[in-house]
This record gives C-alpha cells, sequence and structure tokens, in this order.
C-alpha cells in the first residue's frame, strides 16, 4: 500500500471521469457493468488486485466516493491501448465470421460500402477519422487528452 495523496475536488472529478471513459469505451458496450473487467485491466497491467466494487467506489457522484490512486491513472493508457488492441482482435474476427457466413463487404453505412453512406460530412470528419491509416492507438490518446464530455445536453439527441 502507498502514500495517502491528497488530491482537491476538481482533480478527483477528472480521475473519475477518465476512469469512466476508458471503462465505458473498452467494456460497457459489451458487458452492461463493466467494474469486474476493468478491475481485472487493473490487475493485468499493474499486478495489483482489487475488487470491482472498490472500482464502483471510484466513479460515485457523492461524498463516499474512494478517490482513483495515481498508480490506476498512471495504468490507464496501457489499459485503453489493450482495449483497443482487443476491440481490433474481434471487429477482425467478426468481419471473418461475416464473410463465412457470405455477408457482402461493406455492410450498408460502413465506410466505402455501396450502401447508405456515412452520416459525417465536411472536413472535420474526415479529418478526424479519414477511411484509410486511421490510426486507432492516436486516437485514444486524442481522447483521453480532450477531458470530459457534459453530455447531458445531447440526452435523446441523434449525434451522427
Amino acid at each position: 500500500m502507498g502514500a495517502r495523496e491528497f488530491t482537491d475536488a476538481g482533480e478527483r472529478g477528472r480521475r473519475r471521469d477518465l476512469v469512466r471513459r476508458i471503462g465505458d469505451a473498452s467494456f460497457g458496450a459489451r458487458t452492461g457493468t463493466w467494474h469486474a473487467d476493468f478491475a481485472k485491466a487493473i490487475h493485468e497491467a499493474t499486478g495489483r488486485e482489487i475488487g470491482r466494487a472498490r472500482v464502483a467506489q471510484w466513479l460515485l457522484e457523492t461524498d463516499a466516493a474512494k478517490p482513483v490512486p495515481k498508480w490506476v491513472v498512471d495504468s490507464l493508457p496501457a489499459i485503453a491501448r489493450a482495449a483497443a488492441a482487443d476491440l481490433r482482435t474481434r471487429a477482425a474476427t467478426l468481419d471473418a465470421a461475416a464473410d463465412d457466413a457470405g455477408a457482402p463487404p461493406g455492410a450498408q453505412g460502413e465506410p466505402g460500402s455501396d450502401g447508405e453512406p456515412p452520416r459525417e460530412s465536411g472536413s472535420p470528419a474526415a479529418e478526424a477519422a479519414p477511411e484509410e491509416d486511421f490510426d486507432l492507438d492516436a486516437f485514444v490518446g486524442q481522447v483521453l487528452a480532450a477531458g470530459p464530455v457534459d453530455w447531458s445536453e445531447t440526452r435523446g439527441q441523434d449525434l451522427l
């Protein structure tokens, strides 16, 4: 156990938002609740055991929230990169399965497909995610650097 670290409310919130953003993007859509998966990823990245409940305590929006330790924050880039690699592997597996099932390449709505074009328009979207030479690791780095986003004003809106 390391020395106790004292952080202000702003830093605690920043760390909590960073854990939530990486956890949601890495594990949320697949499992519904990602705290146990995130605790396992922290263990794999750092060798330190923590439980699912500790991750949940970091994410509380009350005074009872536990601060996210610096050693966890330091491990987040490695966790994000590992999750990105896992997502690429899963995508390749799913693409191969779709090919084996006889699905046409480039399903409707996918970049480069003959179906519906992507909804993005204009140069900002093209610059943010060009179809060729897209570097997912660099994108993850940009998301981490961008900081927390307040999505409350867009609730219920189509963001595409």
